[in-house]
């Protein structure tokens, strides 16, 4: 069921906005509901985040700088005493899945990159 909504939104960004969907024949509710359901489909999950439950009883879950801490702050923690090979060689494993998949999908046109 399609609903009315109402929505604030900057007079000079909207008509701009407006006018070029309209060049594509496109209504604003359009691209409204095509930017909520990638929204959904992109973000519906939680972004990536994990909770501390997933934690609980999943040995493969880690516990790591985030992905894009300082150089400094990923040194210190690869050259730390807590860390072993294995997990070392986890970590570049993960970091090279992600450029591959990321790269995949620059190659495929799966995603859009803003410059």
């Amino acid at each position: 069921m399609t609903k009315i909504k109402s929505f604030e939104a900057k007079e000079d960004t909207y008509k701009t906005f407006k006018a070029l969907l309209a060049k594509d024949g496109l209504g604003i509710g359009d691209k409204f509901n095509e930017f909520m359901e990638n929204y959904i489909r992109i973000y519906g999950d939680g972004k990536g985040t994990s909770t501390l439950d997933q934690f609980v009883d999943n040995e493969d879950m880690m516990v790591t700088p985030a992905f894009f801490d300082s150089n400094e702050i990923w040194t210190k923690y690869i050259t730390s005493d807590q860390i072993n090979a294995e997990t070392i060689q986890k970590i570049i494993w993960k970091c090279q899945t992600i450029g591959s998949r990321s790269q995949k999908f620059l190659d495929y046109g799966t995603i859009n990159v803003r410059k």
